[in-house]
């Protein structure tokens, strides 16, 4: 005979969080509302206030209409934080292409951005399978770190290593 007692198990991060909160305001719109400033790293609907939030389906809005209005760095982060989520949109070509009008638009109000969005847009052509465009975006550092070039420098000898050796010393493979 059973109590009717019940275990439950949640799992929740930032990650998760977001990519909730973002498909649960995806469609979500706004009418003009007045711009709220906002300066948070790593940008999550949980940094917004109801006011900024307003703002920020509104801006929103009229970016995807082709509008790009004056607007702090933050909000435009967390919009592409959904477009490589895909959780804003599951169109890919769609997600690309508002992320390189986002940077061609914002670019020069906001260098900060040739630190991030080249790169991510390089890195979700290379899924997509698309190589030779993402070689377009993609961006060497010029000062790589010395492991990465002694790896990449032993790559050959590295690649002859069974995984199965490899195993033990790879945390969370």
């Amino acid at each position: 005979n059973h109590s009717g007692a019940r275990i439950e198990f949640a799992y929740s991060s930032s990650h998760t969080t977001f990519a909730r909160d973002s498909i649960k305001y995806a469609k979500k719109r706004n009418d003009k509302s007045p711009e709220i400033p906002l300066h948070a790293y790593w940008t999550t609907f949980s940094n917004l206030n109801n006011k900024q939030l307003k703002w920020y389906f509104y801006w929103r809005e009229q970016a995807l209409k082709g509008n790009y209005l004056d607007i702090d760095l933050s909000y435009i982060i967390l919009f592409v934080y959904e477009l490589i989520n895909y959780t804003f949109n599951q169109n890919a070509a769609f997600n690309v292409s508002m992320i390189v009008r986002l940077y061609d638009n914002y670019v020069e109000n906001h260098p900060k951005l040739k630190n991030y969005l080249p790169q991510w847009t390089a890195d979700m052509l290379f899924e997509l399978g698309e190589v030779e465009l993402a070689k377009e975006w993609h961006q060497e550092k010029a000062n790589l770190p010395s492991l990465y070039l002694q790896i990449k420098d032993k790559k050959e000898a590295l690649e002859k290593i069974s995984f199965t050796t490899w195993k033990p010393y790879i945390r969370n493979y």
